[in-house]
Protein backbone atom coordinates (compact mmCIF):
# COMPACT_ATOMS: atom_id res chain seq x y z
CA UNK A 1 0.00 0.00 0.00
CA UNK A 2 1.32 2.97 -1.13
CA UNK A 3 1.31 6.39 1.49
CA UNK A 4 0.92 9.85 1.05
CA UNK A 5 3.89 12.65 0.26
CA UNK A 6 1.83 14.91 0.61
CA UNK A 7 -2.29 15.67 2.30
CA UNK A 8 -4.04 14.71 -0.84
CA UNK A 9 -7.01 17.87 0.04
CA UNK A 10 -3.96 20.34 -0.76
CA UNK A 11 -3.57 18.93 -4.24
CA UNK A 12 -4.51 21.80 -7.18
CA UNK A 13 -8.27 21.56 -7.63
CA UNK A 14 -10.61 22.16 -10.66
CA UNK A 15 -13.22 22.93 -8.58
CA UNK A 16 -14.26 25.64 -5.45
CA UNK A 17 -12.64 24.83 -2.13
CA UNK A 18 -12.99 26.35 1.61
CA UNK A 19 -11.77 27.11 4.47
CA UNK A 20 -14.19 26.31 7.08
CA UNK A 21 -13.50 27.10 11.02
CA UNK A 22 -15.60 25.17 13.40
CA UNK A 23 -15.53 25.75 17.45
CA UNK A 24 -15.18 22.63 19.88
CA UNK A 25 -18.84 21.48 19.34
CA UNK A 26 -18.58 21.60 15.57
CA UNK A 27 -20.34 24.76 15.06
CA UNK A 28 -19.40 26.48 12.07
CA UNK A 29 -17.93 29.81 12.79
CA UNK A 30 -16.69 31.07 9.13
CA UNK A 31 -16.39 29.68 5.60
CA UNK A 32 -14.76 31.12 3.09
CA UNK A 33 -14.70 29.83 -0.58
CA UNK A 34 -11.56 29.56 -2.54
CA UNK A 35 -11.34 29.99 -6.28
CA UNK A 36 -9.83 26.78 -8.30
CA UNK A 37 -6.37 26.11 -8.35
CA UNK A 38 -6.01 28.31 -5.33
CA UNK A 39 -3.24 27.57 -2.83
CA UNK A 40 -5.25 26.10 -0.20
CA UNK A 41 -2.40 25.53 2.22
CA UNK A 42 -1.49 28.92 1.96
CA UNK A 43 -5.06 30.18 2.73
CA UNK A 44 -5.29 27.39 5.94
CA UNK A 45 -1.46 28.97 6.98
CA UNK A 46 -3.15 32.77 6.57
CA UNK A 47 -6.51 31.37 9.01
CA UNK A 48 -4.87 30.07 11.28
CA UNK A 49 -2.18 33.17 11.53
CA UNK A 50 -4.88 35.76 11.40
CA UNK A 51 -7.15 33.88 14.16
CA UNK A 52 -4.21 33.60 16.10
CA UNK A 53 -3.54 37.23 16.26
CA UNK A 54 -7.30 37.46 17.45
CA UNK A 55 -6.36 35.56 20.65
CA UNK A 56 -7.52 32.20 19.16
CA UNK A 57 -5.82 28.87 19.24
CA UNK A 58 -5.32 25.91 16.51
CA UNK A 59 -5.82 22.04 17.67
CA UNK A 60 -2.53 21.50 15.30
CA UNK A 61 -0.67 22.99 12.45
CA UNK A 62 -1.93 23.65 8.75
CA UNK A 63 -0.18 20.56 7.56
CA UNK A 64 -3.69 18.72 7.71
CA UNK A 65 -5.98 21.63 7.80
Amino acid sequence: MGRYNTFPAFNTATAPRYVVVWDLQWQVIECQRLEPAADLSGAMAATIERLAGEGWQAEATPVYG
